[in-house]
């Protein structure tokens, strides 16, 4: 495979797996950026006149975005931070990223944490793939007099669509068998220009065109730009190979095939994961109705949407431990 073609692979699928959620903005988006502006401001954190440092604790943190937001406003020596997150890749990068932050490799479902232990908890995007209990148990890390601010997917919601409809689409890239004539039929194509037989090439590259022309259609139905575009781009870059063989290496081609299956795969499951994890309406109304008598008091808790958008972004939830 060409240096260019395996490296813009390459950084596509590191792209891919640095994204928390789908291609709409995700923790880019202004309405999230001043959703988490105002509540630190709100809480004082960084305040001149704070009494003490706060511990801050950010579950499932992902890439660090919450902490991107707070050092936007606040020195990262300011605060006593705290990253968690299931993957140790993820926390050490945020380390690496600031390392006046803490790091915790655990599940979001059994935190090692103990009660009243953060004067400030946040999750974005994160907490609820633990579970609705998983959500439910952040609150009892949260000190008297301190905050908890989570933005949680929406079942609703403009990320959820996205997600679901790159989950479909790709779903039918794989279930069309695309990448697996591709693997099928190269090898034989290579043998070709090495001076062997037709046969197979061409009994295998006629297999291969019904799974071709489908690709056409899923980009009609679900847009070219669908799953970041990476239906489009194997569909041209699977073509390209193949008008251009002489250009590549057998084994890169193949390998690279490979990679895709697994790859696409994750992405696959990603987006699976994260439809799964969104919080309906009831299941929101159920998270909030289980504060009463708890000593929080809700401070927002509600449907969080961008300047003339129809669909929310998420479900945000601040609340203060007034006991």
């Amino acid at each position: 495979m060409s240096v260019s073609t395996a490296s813009s692979w390459q950084s596509y699928w590191q792209q891919a797996k640095d994204k928390n959620v789908c291609e709409l903005g995700g923790t880019d988006h202004p309405a999230i950026e001043q959703f988490w502006h105002r509540f630190f401001r709100d809480a004082r954190v960084g305040a001149k006149n704070a009494s003490a440092c706060p511990r801050i604790i950010d579950i499932a943190s992902g890439s660090g975005a919450v902490f991107g937001h707070l050092f936007s406003l606040v020195d990262s020596a300011r605060c006593n931070s705290v990253c968690v997150d299931l993957s140790p890749g993820a926390v050490s990068a945020v380390v690496a990223r600031w390392p006046e932050v803490s790091g915790i490799v655990a599940d979001g479902a059994a935190l090692p944490l103990a009660e009243h232990s953060a004067d400030i908890v946040t999750s974005q995007f994160g907490v609820e793939y633990a579970g609705i209990e998983a959500i439910r148990a952040l609150f009892d890390i949260v000190s008297p007099g301190g905050r908890i601010a989570l933005l949680l997917h929406h079942r609703d919601g403009a990320i959820y669509r996205e997600c679901a409809v790159n989950y479909a689409a790709l779903r039918e890239v794989r279930e069309n068998g695309f990448l697996e004539g591709a693997i099928e039929m190269f090898p034989h194509a290579f043998d070709v220009l090495m001076g062997g037989g037709r046969s197979e090439y061409e009994k295998t590259s006629q297999n291969l065109i019904p799974a071709f022309r489908d690709m056409e259609r899923i980009m009609t139905q679900y847009g070219r730009h669908v799953a970041g575009g990476v239906i489009r781009k194997l569909y041209m870059d699977v073509n390209h190979i193949h008008t251009n063989l002489p250009r590549f290496e057998r084994q890169e081609v193949i390998g690279w095939l490979k990679q895709a299956v697994t790859e696409i795969d994750r992405y696959i499951e990603r987006m699976n994961s994260m439809c799964r994890a969104a919080l309906s309406a009831q299941s929101f109304q159920t998270l909030k109705d289980g504060l009463a008598n708890t000593g929080f008091e809700l401070l927002e808790a509600e449907a969080l949407k961008g300047a003339d958008e129809q669909r929310p972004l998420a479900w945000s939830l601040v609340a203060e431990k007034t006991v």
